[in-house]
């Protein structure tokens, strides 16, 4: 019997899998829906975020708009509903320190937000790191993080 239920989990996660590999990868689909890609944005290229056990779970990038404004742009494997805060932090993924901007939330792994701030502000500002919460009933979790790198 218990082979019997580990068999059917296996097929409905293979199921689950194909499913997302085909409705979310159309032709012709503009924008990516779990990656960032490399734009050669404000700091170069896209920079990952970690889980707490080091394992890369997503990432983000940073461009400069017109008008003064910046873009931050994030993707996470991780397709829940749940809304995850997400902020700009002083410091290290290692020691957090204030959050300087706070994001848009990500849903279903992904978030864009754009600031108004210019490249050069925000420049100003760094060491900076991006920080991903579990959820608004759990800020103090955090389930990824990545630091901002520094200009080349």
């Amino acid at each position: 019997m218990a082979k019997i239920l580990i068999l059917l989990f296996l097929l409905i996660a293979l199921a689950s899998i194909a499913a997302f590999v085909l409705f979310t990868n159309e032709p012709g689909s503009q924008e990516p829906t779990s990656s960032v890609q490399d734009t050669g944005g404000l700091f170069g290229e896209s920079f990952a975020l970690l889980s707490p056990s080091s394992a890369e779970i997503g990432g983000a990038d940073i461009v400069e708009r017109a008008l003064g404004t910046v873009e931050v742009r994030v993707a996470l494997a991780d397709d829940s509903l749940t809304p995850r805060p997400a902020h700009l932090h002083k410091g290290s993924c290692a020691q957090l320190g204030a959050i300087v901007f706070p994001l848009d939330d990500i849903v279903e792994g992904a978030s864009k937000t754009t600031l108004e701030v210019s490249g050069e502000e925000l420049r100003a500002q760094l060491p900076l790191v991006l920080n991903v919460h579990e959820s608004a009933d759990a800020l103090a979790v955090s389930i990824a993080c990545g630091e901002v790198p520094l200009e080349q």
